[in-house]
């Protein structure tokens, strides 16, 4: 049991220091690179990105991790019943989490910002300030998981075991808008939001209070293709174990193939494409205000994240759908001191 209980441990461990680096290799090229900061390395720009980013990523990996154990201990979990009882319980995992990650983010925040502050603008102190970063984040995540992810865990596999009724419309509904709908639209906005603000206003357009056209169509269908498919693919692995205790409801009818998901993301950014070139020829458009292109990319990036979260969870009750659960065990969950028992 033992062994077990470390060997789960460690999977944990080694799944937030993957995420992260490769979440903080992609955000971090998108904004630094994109962006051209090099050419204006400024500490406002670097201090923007520690308070944007550190919140969000350390919200969105943490959930994403406890996702992932969560379908692990679904796959073996008691399916749900017809008889009587809450389908929802304390499930609920955002806001622990937020309150949580928010703390140990502004302690974060707080130290990184002051190093910057101190410290000359140039590339040696923004890899050192990136590389602190990750430290913080990954051990943030950690602290977050063992106090209140494994305690989640532990109640979604009790949950598990209750004969729980399939959930109503109404409280499936619910569900799909405060655990899916809501946090994952608002961090996307937050991110869309950041890198767009830099990259726009960056010295690549030297300043401009307007956009071109073309660059601005560009930039907004990249957003909207990419933020679909990065929601699409957490969702659907969100989903599935609450698909399966029938916390949320799906009909078969409004269940998707992975073919058709892709089809229906590939589509949306390229209709966004297509129509933005035909207004700016119909309409002889040539340039936007800045402040208009930030606010359709903050607002087409929380569209685009409930519009993944939608085709996901669809997605995602696909794939549940044709299990066969049996008990769960508690052996995961074993108090152990190390190893993520509480």
């Amino acid at each position: 049991m033992a062994d077990h209980v470390s060997w789960q441990w460690n999977r944990i461990i080694s799944n937030v220091v993957m995420r992260f680096t490769l979440d903080l290799i992609i955000v971090g090229l998108l904004y630094f690179a994109a962006g051209r900061v090099w050419q204006n390395l400024e500490p406002a720009a670097i201090q923007l990105f520690i308070a944007a980013y550190l919140p969000c990523a350390l919200v969105i990996v943490t959930a994403e991790t406890l996702f992932d154990e969560r379908n692990r201990l679904s796959s073996s979990a008691v399916a749900a019943s017809s008889q009587s009882g809450s389908p929802l319980g304390s499930l609920d995992l955002w806001s622990g989490l937020v309150a949580m990650g928010g703390g140990l983010a502004a302690l974060c925040i707080g130290g990184l910002m002051w190093l910057s502050s101190v410290l000359p603008a140039s590339w040696g102190t923004l890899a050192l300030i990136l590389a602190l970063l990750w430290s913080s984040l990954v051990l943030a995540s950690l602290i977050t998981v063992r106090w209140m992810g494994l305690g989640y865990l532990k109640r979604f596999a009790l949950q598990s075991h209750q004969d729980n009724r399939p959930a109503t419309e109404s409280e499936s509904d619910d569900r799909m808008f405060g655990a899916y709908l809501l946090p994952w639209g608002l961090l996307a906005a937050v991110l869309c939001g950041l890198i767009s603000y830099r990259y726009f206003s960056g010295p690549h357009y030297g300043g401009a209070g307007s956009i071109p056209f073309k660059d601005a169509v560009y930039s907004l269908g990249g957003t909207v293709y990419v933020v679909g498919m990065w929601i699409c693919h957490v969702c659907k692995n969100q989903a599935m174990a609450d698909v399966r205790h029938g916390w949320i409801v799906v009909p078969e009818s409004e269940q998707i193939k992975e073919a058709d998901m892709y089809l229906l993301l590939h589509g949306a950014a390229g209709a966004l494409t297509a129509g933005g070139m035909v207004i700016s020829n119909v309409f002889v458009i040539e340039h936007l205000p800045f402040w208009l292109v930030l606010s359709l990319e903050i607002c087409l990036g929380a569209a685009a994240a409930v519009g993944g979260a939608l085709l996901g969870v669809a997605r995602g009750a696909a794939l549940a759908m044709p299990m066969r659960l049996s008990p769960l065990s508690d052996t995961a969950f074993s108090s152990k001191p190390g190893c993520g028992g509480r």
